[in-house]
């Protein structure tokens, strides 16, 4: 555990002497920062040797300023944290175009993901935080639609039987409204073709791939493949 330790301190003896006395004295302010992976500890230990007002005075500026040193350190301590889902990007060759898909890949984390975290049969984000986008640098075909060369965002509809995904010119959007329910304008959907999910091994973040005869999609205990060339 590493620590930081501050001091403020506030000397008036050297003030202008038409100042009141009431006034003079000299106070200073210790803050220790101890730091752990989980949590910030903090202690402050104020010293003062004032008179009246003064006291008041340098009360409010040491705890203002130690009030900034704490934002401070618990601003940088959460730039330190990493993501809780990540921003991920995969390539691959579907024939001979280059497909990239982004997304943003949550984590488990213990819960029970299909039909709780993701409800059945609503439409999904297929990811995290923005839309999950694909795109290609020529034509191809997805289960015999012409998906053109560009970028897409993909939506799912997760079911017991075959899930729907959904393939959407709009991009650069965020996954969801404040409501909840996802941002996807089905007058801007491309196509929407038809995928069949099968038991997989646990995987505890979703993940895309890119492969030969397509794209796979897996999280906790499903996966499937959506076929193209």
């Amino acid at each position: 555990m590493d620590l930081i330790k501050y001091k403020i301190a506030s000397d008036t003896s050297s003030v202008d002497t038409n100042l009141n006395s009431e006034y003079l004295g000299f106070a200073d302010l210790e803050i220790y920062f101890k730091f752990s992976p989980h949590c910030i500890f903090i202690n402050t230990h104020l010293n003062l040797n004032v008179n009246n007002k003064m006291k008041t005075m340098i009360s409010i500026k040491s705890y203002f300023l130690a009030g900034l040193l704490m934002m401070a350190s618990q601003w940088t301590f959460a730039q330190g944290q990493a993501p809780a889902s990540p921003k991920m990007t995969v390539t691959g060759l579907i024939g001979k175009a280059n497909v990239t898909l982004v997304y943003s890949g949550p984590s488990v984390k213990g819960r029970k993901v299909w039909g709780e975290l993701v409800p059945m049969d609503k439409v999904w984000r297929a990811g995290a935080n923005s839309a999950t986008t694909m795109e290609t640098d020529a034509d191809i075909s997805v289960s015999g639609n012409n998906l053109p060369k560009g970028k897409y965002s993909i939506y799912m509809i997760p079911s017991e039987g075959e899930w729907q995904v959904i393939f959407n010119t709009e991009v650069g959007q965020w996954g969801i409204k404040r409501g909840g329910e996802t941002t996807r304008n089905a007058e801007k959907d491309m196509f929407i073709v038809k995928a069949k999910p099968k038991k997989s091994d646990f995987k505890e973040v979703l993940e895309y791939k890119v492969v030969a005869k397509g794209v796979s999609f897996g999280w906790e205990n499903i996966e499937l493949l959506i076929p193209a060339k």
